[in-house]
């Protein structure tokens, strides 16, 4: 299930200089900066992690499971140290992370935290549970492909279409990646989302309906949509 698109909060870097040289690039018709995409094919991936405000904005994400994950800040002391950046494509503008992608490949998604990260955020007790239950949450869907786990841009770059850039770099990395279908789960009633995916191509598959939903869980009813490429 992936993260609902456009739900980000604002995160800063200090611009990326060591990225420049490297990442997929393209000129805004406005005469805006360009926007850089950071992906792990052209750029080693410690270096994705040194655009410093990358790590805080995708160690927000999972925000689906935020009811027993815990709230923003939660999450990020959870995940900022056990991101695996060869699974994450970041936006930057301006010097600014202002979105990105992760994905799963190959059954290892984007983060990986253990049961002693759990413990330190959510105590001994509530761990027993909360870690199973995310590892279970993690290892689907099962997926011949790549799998988008999260894709998310700050409030205020929403609109300019930097959503639509991170899918593209993401097909054309899946490509170099030598993997031909992309699969995702979006909320049913997420229809900007679900309307940007079928604009580039993905089309639906099937639905997931959840049959109970308590205090503990923030998960809706999903739709698997996927796209064959290459």
């Amino acid at each position: 299930m992936s993260d609902d698109l456009l739900t980000a909060s604002s995160s800063q870097t200090d611009g990326p200089h060591q990225a420049d040289r490297s990442a997929s690039r393209a000129a805004e018709p406005n005469g805006n900066p360009t926007l850089l995409i950071c992906g792990p094919i052209e750029m080693h991936y410690p270096m994705v992690a040194d655009v410093t405000g990358a790590t805080p904005l995708v160690a927000t994400g999972r925000g689906f499971m935020s009811g027993f994950l815990g709230d923003r800040d939660a999450r990020i002391q959870l995940f900022r140290d056990h991101i695996v950046y060869d699974r994450v494509i970041v936006a930057v503008r301006r010097g600014r992370a202002v979105g990105y992608a992760t994905f799963k490949l190959r059954g290892r998604g984007p983060y990986a935290p253990g049961f002693a990260d759990f413990r330190r955020v959510h105590g001994l007790g509530a761990s027993v549970w909360k870690y199973p239950a995310f590892c279970a949450l993690e290892r689907r869907p099962r997926f011949d492909g790549i799998y988008l786990c999260g894709l998310k841009v700050v409030r205020k770059w929403r609109g300019h279409g930097i959503g639509r850039r991170l899918l593209m770099e993401l097909e054309r990395q899946a490509i170099q990646l030598n993997e031909h279908r992309i699969g995702l789960e979006v909320s049913l009633d997420n229809h900007v989302a679900r309307n940007l995916y079928r604009s580039l191509g993905y089309t639906e598959k099937s639905e997931l309906h959840v049959p109970v939903r308590n205090r503990f869980s923030s998960l809706s009813d999903v739709i698997l949509m996927q796209k064959e490429i290459g």
